[in-house]
């Protein structure tokens, strides 16, 4: 009997799942996302949001595998191995868990070699070798990484929002986009950075990377210069994850990219880099039901499974 899956790509914004019924129409739904998996309690907290998001599907079918890709795993495996447990524990079925970074990958190449370079709120790299040899760049979180993301974005823009009003550095159009977002404006920006109940420093951050690349479409130097900075980050990451193959192909996912002029900056950035820009053949959704039912990948050592 073919199986009914449950793949879920969670990640810190949103969180959706598809659950893939035997003989029927696929449904799904999305809710907000998580604010990381390696905090304490993190694995009982997203269980219990994923369970809570599949209530409303429910009624089409029982999954008979669950498939989770969710951010932070590649950082804090435990903690994947961790949720793997704890949902397998309230649907009684397999369960494997993946970081969404991974899950992308098998969406967009099918398990196949080449790049995925995921640019959302945070930013991660994998590439994969026809030789089956699995590399990572990045993905080490706010603090120390997800160079170029939208939280590094937003939070440099911040940066630059308080230096200009400071008369520190050159004036910028940034300022005023920021200080019209936060309640309180300038003055009150590093309290509201910090997050409050239910969000975090880098998703709040993020917020801002529209703004700058906004900015930065209009012309402003500064804005254009933070844009420039980010796409370097994020081709040098290409790069280093990929095989060294000349053209290697690489797929670019996640919501800074969504922008068309950061989106067209980025490809020529990665051109630049020897690597071939293509469409990713399908979602990180797509790449959860593979890894459910597929343990011969070369994915499968960073895939947990209960």
């Amino acid at each position: 009997m073919t199986p009914t899956v449950l793949a879920v790509d969670l990640g810190k914004t949103r969180c959706r799942l598809l659950l893939t019924p035997t003989g029927a129409r696929p449904v799904g739904t999305t809710v907000d996302g998580d604010l990381g998996i390696a905090a304490p309690g993190a694995s009982a907290r997203i269980a219990d949001l994923i369970v809570r998001a599949y209530e409303g599907l429910r009624e089409v079918s029982a999954p008979t595998a669950v498939s989770v890709g969710a951010a932070g795993v590649l950082a804090a495996p435990e903690s994947g191995s961790d949720l793997a447990r704890a949902l397998a524990g309230r649907f009684r079925c397999p369960v494997a868990v993946a970081s969404d970074a991974i899950t992308a990958h098998l969406g967009a190449f099918g398990g196949g070699p080449g790049v995925v370079l995921i640019a959302g709120t945070g930013a991660t790299a994998v590439g994969v070798a026809a030789t089956g040899r699995v590399r990572v760049v990045d993905g080490a979180g706010p603090e120390i990484g997800d160079l170029g993301s939208g939280g590094w974005l937003g939070r440099q823009g911040a940066m630059a929002a308080v230096r200009a009003a400071q008369g520190a550095a050159p004036p910028t159009a940034v300022s005023g986009l920021v200080a019209a977002a936060v309640p309180g404006g300038l003055p009150a920006l590093p309290r509201w950075s910090m997050g409050g109940e239910g969000d975090s420093p880098a998703r709040r951050l993020a917020t801002f990377a529209p703004l700058v690349l906004a900015a930065a479409e209009d012309g402003d130097r500064t804005a254009i210069g933070l844009v420039d900075l980010a796409v370097g980050h994020l081709s040098a990451s290409a790069r280093a994850a990929a095989p060294d193959e000349p053209g290697c192909p690489v797929a670019v996912v996640g919501g800074v990219a969504d922008a068309p002029w950061f989106a067209a900056r980025l490809e020529a950035g990665l051109r630049d880099s020897g690597l071939t820009p293509r469409s990713p053949a399908g979602t990180a959704l797509d790449g959860a039901l593979l890894a459910a039912s597929h343990t011969t990948l070369p994915h499968e050592r960073r895939i947990h499974r209960a």
